[in-house]
């Protein structure tokens, strides 16, 4: 009932009077819906994949995507940068200060992509790609041909991906949801369709998966900036670099929070392929695909709130922040039933969803049961921050929690013996603090009692 009565609290006509929520509200609704749609693609790119290239290849390829993932990083923050500037420009309708910090960060982030691009051209050719992937199941040259191609793709998707920070800045976040779930229906239809001629190649996989999202990229930033934002369409004449520390003085720390998840949880795949092999990176990624689930919903929800956070605090608007944080923790509380029914029967799930052809431990299951409560739980307080922008506290405890990881994995694997549920449970300590500091950093700000860390702005 209270699932039912928080739902219908989206469509009730009465938030017309406060036009954020009722905006908020919609946004979660057609979001969710497409969220629906794309878990269930994702789902059924696993064992078409699966049945594709193999299992070992399967691993393999998991492993290099989350490795070239971490070229993200070079956007020291950019990205979540001009997605707060561009809000609060937004917020006030100053145009020209949006179109300024849209064609700032377009230049700056181009001009990393094409340095990345060419360093890693340059030097892929010296670096010994098998070793560092632990594998033998393809030849030298087609790994670096491989790597290649994974560079030529990600570079300009880096780029182009700032379309769904403006779409997320105009609080339009299903708009980048719809466009990936997109992408993905293509790759499962070319995978099918290529199923049929038989097996194939990591390259072949490779072209399937990163073609279309790159080219549905390119077609929503040409479609918008000539259409609804040709008010803030990036432009040379507009780069900025009196703006460039607005964006970078903020970006940056993002960037370290960033970087923290990136190295806590695409960490792990590397070192289960050195310490266990490529069937367990399966294993890892599909369990934490399965029981990611609540928490995407979760993330769909506050992802939502987070431009809004940003709009209400620069009219300073405490009173709304506050409401909808109450409201999240009540929404998180439903979560805890559907995980644990998730653990319940994930072993016959996993059964029916990829047969027989990999075994998830049980203890696997738990970790990862354990790990999305938390970082849903976590979500709301970071969002809640970050749209605010204090985020000083949590700088802290990302860099705590970097430091800490390998030292704790180490210890949990090869000390205490624990297979690849170790991973996780190095990550959720290492992540325990945010539990629990986070929330009463948030309480103390909404209360207006927050000093000196607590309290301090980017």
């Amino acid at each position: 009932m209270r699932f039912l009565k928080f739902i219908s609290n989206y469509i009730d006509y009465q938030s017309e009077k406060d036009q954020r929520s009722f905006n908020t509200y919609v946004q979660i609704i057609i979001t969710l819906t497409i969220r629906i749609v794309s878990l269930v693609v994702n789902f059924a790119l696993v064992p078409v994949s699966l049945s594709y290239v193999g299992v070992e290849s399967f691993g393999l390829w998991l492993v290099m995507f989350s490795v070239i993932s971490w070229f993200s990083l070079f956007d020291i923050g950019l990205g979540h940068g001009l997605r707060n500037k561009l809000t609060e420009a937004l917020a006030v309708k100053d145009f020209e200060l949006a179109k300024i910090y849209v064609s700032t960060a377009y230049v700056l982030l181009g001009a990393v992509s094409l340095f990345l691009f060419v360093v890693m051209f340059a030097i892929s050719p010296f670096i010994d790609w098998l070793t560092l992937f632990n594998t033998k199941i393809i030849s030298e040259d087609q790994m670096l041909v491989l790597v290649l191609l994974l560079i030529a793709f990600v570079c300009p998707q880096f780029v182009l991906k700032l379309v769904s920070t403006v779409l997320t800045a105009n609080q339009r976040p299903s708009v980048p949801v719809l466009i990936n779930t997109i992408a993905n229906c293509i790759v499962l239809s070319l995978l099918i369709f290529f199923q049929d001629k038989g097996e194939g190649t990591l390259i072949e996989l490779c072209l399937i998966y990163m073609s279309p999202i790159l080219a549905l990229l390119l077609l929503t930033t040409i479609i918008l900036f000539s259409t609804k934002y040709k008010a803030y369409r990036p432009s040379l004449n507009f780069f900025n670099l009196s703006h460039t520390k607005d964006i970078l003085g903020l970006g940056f720390q993002f960037f370290i929070l960033q970087m923290e998840l990136l190295v806590l949880y695409q960490l792990g795949n590397i070192i289960i392929i050195n310490f266990f092999g490529a069937e367990e990176v399966v294993q890892y990624n599909l369990a934490h695909k399965y029981f990611v689930v609540p928490q995407l919903i979760f993330a769909v929800i506050m992802n939502t709130y987070w431009s809004a956070f940003t709009d209400a605090m620069s009219l300073n608007d405490m009173l709304w922040i506050k409401k909808s944080v109450k409201k999240l923790m009540s929404f998180w509380m439903l979560l805890i039933p559907l995980t644990l029914f998730m653990l319940w029967i994930s072993n016959d799930f996993y059964i029916f969803w990829i047969g027989d052809q990999i075994l998830i431990p049980f203890s696997l299951s738990i970790a990862m049961c354990v790990y999305a409560l938390f970082e849903a739980w976590n979500s709301i307080f970071e969002y809640c921050l970050q749209g605010l922008s204090r985020i000083n506290v949590m700088l802290i405890t990302a860099c705590t929690s970097v430091v800490l990881y390998l030292p704790l994995v180490f210890l949990i694997i090869k000390k205490l013996q624990f297979g690849v549920e170790g991973i996780i449970i190095a990550f959720v300590l290492c992540r325990i603090v945010n539990s629990i500091i986070l929330p009463i950093q948030c309480k103390y700000i909404l209360n207006n009692k927050a000093h000196f860390l607590f309290n301090k702005n980017l």
